[in-house]
């Protein structure tokens, strides 16, 4: 089933009937035909290394995602994840300890999302993870959940010592009617820069100030902030 499966006419209609009728067939909607949008995946998209999907995948998946969210005005959101330090684990424990690692982190990512969530990994210690119906306050608070459960592991390594690491992450929502998913990708970058500047191991958010200039702030400031309505994240956790 494809996305033509709500036209304009019927989207109106649910909408009269309130916004969690509205939301539980957009979700419907979204989780058939999310067999479609995933029925590409193979072997050529996926990294061998952690069985996540790679950056040749990332492209299609972004434009299937952006172009349901625009249709049904829904929420996405944007993760971009680093491992602190990875070199230096790299130099103290040897190559294949940074592999363990990154197959090991890469599987606490993905126990820790919903499985309608995508991971990607985009290159050396680098993560994208893609949050269908997740205003930026919910992407952060993903973001916290997985930085918090990265940082309680203790990752085995071949010599037996146990590896301790953190991971910084950068959240964005895709502004649809003022960005493309490029900028929202550079936007989810510079805020992970700017968590890695303020000390690693922690999260920074992107946001636009009055003069729809960007700027990343920390989640303690975003959850200070005016909340929005209701994401239909919360219709759909678990």
């Amino acid at each position: 089933m494809g996305l033509e499966l709500i036209d304009a006419r019927t989207l109106a209609l649910l909408s009269g009937l309130g916004g969690l009728v509205l939301g539980m067939a957009i979700m419907l909607i979204w989780t058939l035909a999310r067999g479609s949008r995933t029925k590409g995946d193979s072997a050529v998209g996926r990294d061998p290394l952690t069985g996540l999907r790679n950056r040749m995948s990332l492209d299609d998946h972004a434009r299937r995602e952006l172009d349901f969210a625009q249709r049904y005005q829904a929420s996405l959101s944007v993760l971009a994840i680093d491992i602190d330090h990875f070199a230096r684990i790299n130099s103290r424990y040897g190559f294949a300890a940074g592999d363990l690692l990154l197959k090991a982190v890469s599987d606490e990512l993905t126990d820790e999302l919903r499985s309608t969530d995508f991971v990607f990994r985009i290159g050396g210690e680098e993560f994208l993870v893609l949050l269908p119906f997740a205003a930026l306050k919910d992407g952060a608070l993903v973001a916290e959940r997985l930085r918090e459960r990265i940082s309680r592991q203790r990752f085995a390594s071949p010599s037996a010592q146990p590896i301790e690491v953190t991971i910084s992450i950068g959240v964005a929502e895709v502004r649809m009617a003022e960005e493309n998913w490029d900028e929202a990708v550079l936007r989810a970058d510079q805020a992970l820069s700017e968590a890695k500047s303020a000390g690693r191991d922690r999260v920074f958010a992107a946001s636009m100030d009055e003069w729809k200039r960007p700027f990343a702030m920390g989640l303690d400031r975003l959850l200070e902030s005016e909340t929005p309505q209701p994401a239909l994240l919360r219709c759909v956790n678990g």
